[in-house]
């Protein structure tokens, strides 16, 4: 027997009152017992979110069991889907195929099918030839309708008697009915508009200039694109011709109403016509390399103006003077006169004069004649002069010029060497990538060299602009040709010594080499190195392998261990790698203390 209590339970959690009344899934409901039923009950589902309502005279749907969501039925007046596909079945079975019902519109069609089907249509829908009826259980049903209506709409034919088409008529809509009638087209009336159509369609392509193109051409619907010697334009002119390369031959094209009419001219052979791009000559060359092409009329322009000029440059024969006793200026004298001029000469002067004759001076003899003779007088540098071991000295004013010159005479000195940038030592692992020279000298010369460098006599400046990385030694030399000087600018690249306190690392490194507070250019272990090291430091020395060992160092006067820490493969800040050996103090907190290297 039930329960009996006296007041309502409080509960007050989310799961449900009981474990009947919610389920999570439909799978979970369908497959609770019967047994734990009563024969009618209702409960909830979490999947869908609705209301199910079982009944144990209910026949077994696929899909709910005995349960059936409320709002659609419950008891055994209502149809499974399984049921409503059996009965759909059985009636077709009596009466066929639904789509062959006639129906004079879509009501009257979807009024067949509820009386076909018994359960009520919810809505129903057409598209493409299809009626979709939505049945108030839920379910649904696709008519194909293809057999008993055409492409129009459905009634769009109504009341077209088509037993009373004459010959010849067709059926022609009206707006204003929206209706379809009996028409007759005027063939007579279409043959004329259409021959019209074609006579201005011609008349439009022998009116118009055609346009070559570089390709054919393309049609959007509205804009014609071509392209004329690789620029693209564009017009909306649709009657003209275009034509463009075809193969080896020429095609024009044309659009009409928006439809492409394409003729070959394939006879013509294009290889037999000239190219104006490749084939035709447009500016005069001295000397071209291609021979076989033909100048257009700016070549021939450019090649008027070169022989103007070149024949602007020419004598006229006109302007040459054949006689001794012309008075003209601007005008060339004949060979014919340069000879006579040459024979008056010969009688004059001979031209085989002998070494004897050197630092003669030529007179006129007494038979009227000019010959060579010592001078009467006259400047230095008219009176001969001879001396084996200065043979260049051959005139009296030469030789006085180089004895004062010995007397006066100063050595070439070097006063200024400069480089820029000045610096000579740079960091190993560093590049120079040029440096420029200016100098001053005492005096002029007559040569100069610069290492590396093209320079003149003249020059005072230089610059070498290939990177330097290494070791090199740039010298100046000039010379007067009786003595030289010179100066040399050297560039070095050298490691650094690290120095400074600092806390001992779990690792040595670039890093810590690197962070050390001090650093200086060196060739060699020895020196001082000022640091301080405070409390928990040691003070560390870093320095090339290379350049041997250490076991003490100098503090305050007093030689002190040192403890060696190891060697890395250190990079320095250029990028330069060298082995490095690291010292360190024995003590921390040392204070400012020189350790001094021997």
């Amino acid at each position: 027997m039930g329960v009996s209590m006296l007041d309502n339970i409080s509960y007050k959690g989310q799961k449900p009152d009981n474990a009947r009344s919610q389920f999570d899934t439909i799978e979970e409901m369908v497959a609770f017992s019967e047994n734990y039923l009563p024969p009618i009950y209702v409960t909830l589902c979490v999947e869908t979110g609705k209301q199910y309502k079982y009944q144990r005279s209910n026949s077994v749907d696929p899909t709910l069991g005995k349960w059936r969501e409320v709002g659609e039925g419950g008891g055994t007046d209502t149809y499974s889907k399984t049921e409503i596909d059996d009965k759909d079945k059985a009636i077709q079975d009596d009466v066929g195929d639904i789509t062959k019902l006639f129906s004079t519109d879509l009501k009257d069609l979807v009024s067949a099918i509820n009386v076909v089907y018994g359960v009520g249509a919810d809505d129903f829908s057409y598209e493409n030839k299809k009626v979709i009826i939505t049945l108030r259980n839920g379910g649904s049903k696709e008519i194909n309708c293809a057999p008993i209506i055409t492409d129009t709409s459905i009634g769009e034919f109504k009341d077209v008697a088509v037993e009373t088409l004459a010959d010849g008529q067709v059926l022609m809509y009206d707006l204003a009915t929206a209706k379809w009638k009996n028409g007759t087209i005027d063939l007579a009336k279409v043959l004329e508009d259409a021959k019209k159509y074609t006579d201005d369609e011609i008349n439009k392509s022998e009116l118009n200039n055609a346009i070559g193109c570089d390709e054919k051409p393309t049609f959007d619907g509205a804009t014609i694109t071509y392209k004329q010697n690789g620029e693209t334009k564009t017009t909306d002119d649709v009657s003209k011709w275009f034509y463009y390369k075809s193969g080896t031959g020429v095609a024009q094209v044309r659009w009409i109403s928006g439809i492409e009419y394409v003729m070959d001219l394939g006879a013509i052979n294009l290889s037999n016509f000239l190219d104006k791009t490749t084939d035709v000559a447009d500016t005069f060359e001295e000397t071209p390399t291609d021979l076989t092409k033909i100048p257009n009329i700016k070549y021939i322009t450019e090649l008027r103006a070169e022989m103007f000029e070149v024949v602007g440059k020419k004598i006229n024969n006109t302007d040459i003077v054949d006689a001794l006793d012309s008075d003209a200026v601007d005008k060339p004298l004949s060979a014919h006169q340069g000879k006579v001029i040459k024979g008056e000469l010969d009688k004059k002067l001979s031209t085989e004069q002998s070494v004897e004759d050197a630092g003669k001076v030529a007179k006129v003899g007494p038979d009227g004649k000019v010959i060579f003779g010592d001078p009467d007088g006259g400047t230095a540098d008219k009176v001969g002069y001879e001396n084996t071991t200065h043979a260049d000295w051959n005139t009296v004013k030469k030789a006085l010029d180089g004895l004062i010159a010995k007397v006066e005479y100063i050595k070439p000195e070097i006063t200024a060497f400069n480089m820029t940038p000045s610096a000579t030592v740079y960091e190993v692992g560093q590049s120079v990538e040029s440096v420029s020279f200016d100098w001053t000298l005492n005096k002029e010369v007559t040569s100069q060299a610069l290492t590396d460098c093209t320079v003149t006599a003249e020059d005072r400046e230089a610059t070498y602009d290939t990177p330097i990385s290494s070791a090199k030694t740039f010298t100046l030399t000039v010379g007067d040709g009786q003595n030289s000087a010179s100066k040399s600018i050297s560039i070095a690249f050298r490691n650094k010594i690290y120095f400074g306190g600092a806390a001992e690392p779990s690792d040595y490194d670039s890093a810590f080499i690197l962070g050390l507070a001090k650093s200086q250019f060196a060739t060699t272990k020895a020196g001082s190195f000022a640091m301080t090291v405070g409390d928990g430091e040691y003070g560390y020395l870093a320095f090339p392998k290379s350049f041997g060992s250490i076991s003490q160092v100098n503090i305050g006067g007093f030689d002190v261990d040192v403890t060696a820490c190891g060697d890395i493969a250190f990079t320095n800040a250029s990028g330069g790698v060298n082995t490095y050996s690291i010292y360190r103090t024995g003590r921390t907190g040392l204070g400012s203390i020189t350790m001094v290297v021997k």
